[in-house]
């Protein structure tokens, strides 16, 4: 995790220097969250319907989950970004923005997981 972590941050750093500030919201800041979580979403998906015997892969992952998707997908970096706001409902904008879409695609991509990994 400790290998991976530096290059969260970074990746999550370089969002927020490239698209934060330029648009209503913080662009940066929802790209890193929405890309962690799917990439966090596909490599739990590959641990839980990959049997994977090596050790060293097995530690890989876990560091990639834990370590990489952990620093670019922050909750204290969201709530720091929702006080920002002076308005309310752009908060609630930039919420529903942040968490609808990803569970929406959770609930799309858990059904065709399923349907792929089923044993009759």
């Amino acid at each position: 995790s400790v290998i991976f972590s530096p290059f969260g941050s970074l990746t999550r750093y370089f969002l927020s220097v490239v698209f934060n500030g330029k648009y209503p919201i913080p662009l940066g800041t929802l790209i890193a969250n929405l890309f962690g979580s799917l990439l966090y979403f596909g490599l739990m998906t590959i641990k839980s319907y990959v049997q994977i015997r090596s050790f060293l892969v097995q530690q890989i992952l876990l560091g990639l989950l834990q370590g990489y998707c952990g620093c670019l997908t922050t909750v204290s970096t969201l709530i720091a970004e929702l006080e920002s706001f002076q308005k309310p409902l752009m908060r609630y904008i930039y919420l529903f923005l942040t968490i609808i879409p990803l569970q929406v695609i959770y609930i799309v991509l858990a059904e065709r997981f399923s349907h792929l990994c089923r044993t009759n």
